[in-house]
This record gives structure tokens, C-alpha cells and sequence, in this order.
């Protein structure tokens, strides 16, 4: 393992730096995996395994036809994977109920999917397989408070004891690497895997579910061997405030950087990048006070032929605020800047209710997001054009997305019904 040691803010060693690899087996195989196949295709309500809330498809949402599905309960979160000529939408309600829906040719129908029953408040993995589409639900000693996720026919979860447990038809792998125990798992297309370590209460503001707050990121190889690459230590007094980071390419270099929101008491929230091998490569000016958060969305172009920009929105539960960041000269600086938008509640884990994409069919991407008030959503502009959509009710869930031979499906859970736009 490598530890990155820098001199830049940000960047400190840790104590013990380097996690133990402990193989174990056991006889009670945690779920019948076979049903995976190399042909699988997950859904996370983060709607992309790389925790970056682009969708890469198009869709006229203001021209868009909706349906409108009654649930039977009050909706928690919601994941979506194409099936067929079609979409899967499953909404899992506060008690652990699952109410799915095929959705096809602009009508919808109940759909089977198994389990019915999930732990309740868990976020939910779907998987759409050659033989159907399954709930892929976490072993007894996973932290109840993330999903699990898969590696072509393997398991990927956090223990409640914060190991990293990576299990092949019941022959485990165990990290000892103190995970942040409502971490979401990253992965890349090399199979790595990002995540979020060593749990803190040095920042006080508990706005995401607990008084927990990450200070260590760690990159993981799982190919030939699980391994730790990189430690990323996070000086004191910052902490990281999200369950996972932005994982994508940024500076056009052609390798991601992560992308994480740090916080302390003094400043607030400020943004931060990170090179994969743990160098600082620019961070934005603070907010200017503590208990002041930004809520990391998205890295995308917002123009044509133009370079990504980082779409973040700043105190979100006081004015809501969407800040779009350009990398420039080794910092991120501000390109623009649109009020009067919501996407997160003090005290929930639900940071995935905003998605980027081309929004409007006009071939250039745009941000969707609540309004203060989470009855409508904002097609969002980077030049301020804003247009919104009624929702009849208050959003809910978090948002999910498919697309199918490009164009896209989203939906969306309020406190009345499932509601799925459809191009």
C-alpha cells in the first residue's frame, strides 16, 4: 500500500496508514449469486457506480409524457434498470416494502421482483440479469446504513465492524480499513473500488443522519488481488461531509480525479481535488463560516466542446444555491451561480436528488434539482435559463434514471405517488 503524504492543506499521515489483509472462509454462502452474469446491470439511487450524478442520455422534460403510479406507503428511496423493451422502477417504502413497476410503451404494470422485503431505511442494489431482476440484499453482519455492491459474480459490502468484505460464494476477503459505516462503494471500469474510511466526530453539524464524518479516502485494487493502492488522510480540523465522493475526470488528463466536499467549524464547506495518487490538485474558497454545507453533484460539460465543470449546491437547507466550479490554475473558481434550489433534508442519507443530463433535448447538459420547497423540479441552465416542472406533491426520494438507445426515463417518489417522465 502507498500512502500519499503531501505538504498542500488537506493532506496529513495517519496513525497505522496501512490496513491488514485477513483471507477468511466461511460454509453459509451469503446469497445465490449464480444468478449474476457478466450481462448484469446494477441500479443504485446514485444512478451511476462512479458517484457522479450524470446521466449520459436526452430527454424534453417539459414536452416529456408522465405516469403518475399510486404506492401503497411512504416512499423512502427509489432505483430504476432497463429490462426488456422497458424500465423497472422500484420504490422501497419507509417499512422495507418493495412496490416495483414494469414501465413500457407509456402504461405500466406490477412487476415481481424479489425479495418483497428489505431492511427498512437500508438503500437499496438492483441488478436486471438474464433471468430477471433481483434486489441484491446485504449479509447479517453488513452496516445496515449502505448497500452492498457487485463485482461480476462477487459481493462487496461493509461489515459492521467496518471491514470491507469482498465474498465469492462465501469465501471472504476482509480490509480492516475502519470504513465509514454509510459509505457508498465506487467503482471503475478497472474493477478499483473507492470509499470513504475512519470515521470522526471532530465536526459537530450531523446534517447527513449521524455525527459521523469520513477523514480518510482509500482506493482499492480487487484485480489480481484485493489491495489498498492509496490513502488519502484528511487533516484536522477538515473532515470529508458526504457518504462518497465525485470519482471522475475533471482536468481531461484521461484518469479521474475524486472530487470530495471538506468542512470544519471555522470555514464551512470548500471543495476539494484530489489526483488519484493522493496530490492535491486545486480546492475552491471556503464558505466563510462552520455549519455551512455544499453538496457535491456532478462533474460534466455544460456547453458544447467546452471542459467539465464541477455542479455543486451551496447550503442547500438556507437559500440553495447552484454553484458551477471551473478547474483553473490550480484552483476552482467560480463559473456561474443560480439560486433558489434544494436538494437534501438536515438529518437524511439521501444525496442523490439531482442528476446532470441533457434535460431539455437541446444536446447540451443541464442540472435537475428540487426547489426550496421540493414541489417542483428546476431544469437548470448554465447561463440561468431555468425552467419547472410541477411535481403535485413533495419529492420524497432521492431521483432515478434509465436510458434506453439514448434517451432517457426518470423517476421520481413523492409523498402521493410514483411519478416517471418518458421521452
Amino acid at each position: 500500500m502507498t500512502s500519499i503524504i503531501a505538504c498542500q492543506p488537506g493532506i496529513v499521515p495517519v496513525t497505522n496508514p496501512t490496513p491488514q489483509l485477513v483471507p477468511t472462509q466461511t460454509t453459509n454462502p451469503i446469497q445465490p449469486l449464480e444468478i449474476i452474469s457478466s450481462a448484469t446491470i446494477l441500479g443504485t439511487t446514485q444512478n451511476n457506480l462512479s458517484g457522479n450524478h450524470l446521466v449520459e442520455g436526452s430527454i424534453d422534460l417539459a414536452n416529456a409524457t408522465t405516469l403518475d403510479i399510486p404506492l401503497s406507503g411512504e416512499p423512502r428511496w427509489l432505483v430504476s434498470v432497463p429490462y426488456n423493451d422497458g424500465a423497472v422502477f422500484a420504490a422501497v417504502l419507509d417499512d422495507g416494502t418493495v412496490q416495483a413497476f414494469l414501465i413500457a410503451a407509456e402504461t405500466y404494470q406490477s412487476f415481481e421482483i424479489t425479495p418483497t422485503q428489505l431492511p427498512a431505511g437500508s438503500p437499496p442494489l438492483l441488478a436486471a440479469t438474464d433471468t430477471g431482476v433481483y434486489f441484491i440484499t446485504p449479509p447479517a453482519d453488513a452496516s445496515p446504513l449502505t448497500n452492498p455492491m457487485l463485482l461480476e459474480n462477487q459481493l462487496v459490502y461493509i461489515a459492521n465492524n467496518g471491514d470491507l468484505v469482498l465474498d465469492n460464494a462465501g469465501s471472504q476477503t476482509r480490509l480492516a480499513i475502519d470504513v465509514l459505516p454509510d459509505a457508498r462503494i465506487l467503482i471503475d471500469e478497472q474493477q478499483r473500488l473507492l470509499i470513504l474510511t475512519q470515521p470522526s466526530t471532530r465536526y459537530d453539524h450531523g446534517i447527513l443522519g449521524d455525527k459521523l464524518e469520513a477523514i480518510g479516502i482509500i482506493l482499492i485494487e480487487t484485480q489480481p488481488e484485493l489491495r489498498v493502492l492509496i490513502n488519502i488522510p484528511i487533516q484536522v480540523p477538515d473532515v470529508i461531509e458526504s457518504l462518497s465522493p465525485t470519482w471522475a475526470d475533471m482536468n481531461q488528463d484521461g484518469q479521474r480525479e475524486i472530487i470530495v466536499t471538506l468542512s470544519n467549524n471555522q470555514g464551512g464547506s470548500r471543495m476539494v481535488v484530489f489526483a488519484e495518487d493522493g496530490t492535491l490538485l486545486a480546492e475552491s474558497s471556503a464558505i466563510g463560516t462552520g455549519h455551512r454545507w455544499r453538496h457535491q453533484i456532478a462533474v460534466a460539460p455544460f456547453a458544447s466542446d467546452a471542459a467539465p465543470l464541477l455542479v455543486v449546491i451551496r447550503t442547500p437547507h438556507i437559500g440553495g444555491v447552484v454553484e458551477f466550479f471551473q478547474l483553473h490554475n490550480g484552483a476552482l473558481q467560480s463559473a456561474a451561480e443560480i439560486k433558489g434550489f434544494s436538494t437534501h433534508s438536515i438529518g437524511s442519507r439521501n444525496l442523490d436528488s439531482a442528476l446532470v443530463g441533457d434535460f431539455n433535448n437541446d444536446g447540451i447538459n443541464e442540472v435537475l434539482a428540487p426547489n426550496q420547497a421540493h414541489t417542483q423540479l428546476g431544469v437548470i441552465s448554465l447561463d440561468g435559463n431555468v425552467t419547472l416542472l410541477p411535481l403535485d406533491s413533495k419529492l420524497i426520494s432521492n431521483l432515478s434514471a434509465v436510458v434506453i438507445n439514448g434517451k432517457i426515463i426518470i423517476g421520481a417518489d413523492t409523498s402521493e405517488n410514483l411519478r416517471v417522465w418518458l421521452p
